[in-house]
């Protein structure tokens, strides 16, 4: 689990687009590395970001996780049933406003 506070979230995420992006980015900071057996072709990373061109030409940036649910899943809300990947933590860097 990489806990944080309020105070650690920079001052220009303003939208839920910008403050998923920057949780998943200490997701791969954190858990980048590490794989499950998704299928029986092989494994996948827990946690990706990638930059790649749409068919219409816009570059997009391209985020994947995948969480194990808790065995209560059914009874609780979808973020709260939802195992942890590791302990980790939030880089200095990324609890400042970009630019500053």
């Amino acid at each position: 689990m990489t806990t944080f506070a309020t105070a650690d979230i920079p001052s220009d995420i303003d939208t839920v687009e910008k403050l998923t992006m920057w949780c998943m980015a200490i997701l791969e900071l954190n858990s980048g590395n590490d794989t499950y057996p998704e299928t029986i072709a092989g494994s996948e990373f827990l946690v990706s970001i990638k930059k790649g061109r749409a068919y219409d030409g816009t570059l997009r940036r391209i985020a994947r996780v995948s969480f194990e649910l808790t065995s209560d899943y059914q009874t609780r809300s979808m973020w709260t049933a939802t195992e942890e990947l590791k302990s980790g933590v939030i880089p200095a860097s990324f609890k400042l406003a970009e630019g500053a």
